[in-house]
């Protein structure tokens, strides 16, 4: 959860007020998506890789787990960009 809320972050403050809902708010910045896909690509060997999880003591995520961080993350998401849309009725464009 800690890595996807981090990737969620990452692309709701590339614009303070923009909506990050447009695709160019989630492609535009190159460097964002690579630097996220590491963190993605890291956390899932961690979490599957068998060796990974004899020598942390760990075990796999279900289906369940993995939809509960998705609909967490998402739900970061959304809840960011609402208020980023009271942010801009309110003519709200720096703190």
């Amino acid at each position: 959860m800690l890595v996807a809320g981090a990737i969620v972050c990452l692309f709701n403050c590339g614009h303070f007020v923009a909506s990050a809902l447009a695709w160019s708010g989630l492609t535009g910045n190159r460097i964002a998506l690579y630097v996220s896909a590491l963190p993605i690509i890291l956390q899932l060997v961690f979490t599957c890789e068998p060796t990974l999880q004899a020598l942390f003591r760990t075990s796999a995520l279900d289906a369940r787990s993995w939809l509960l961080i998705t609909g967490l993350a998402l739900l970061n998401f959304f809840a960011v960009e609402i208020e980023k849309v009271v942010q801009r009725r309110l003519n709200v464009v720096r703190l």
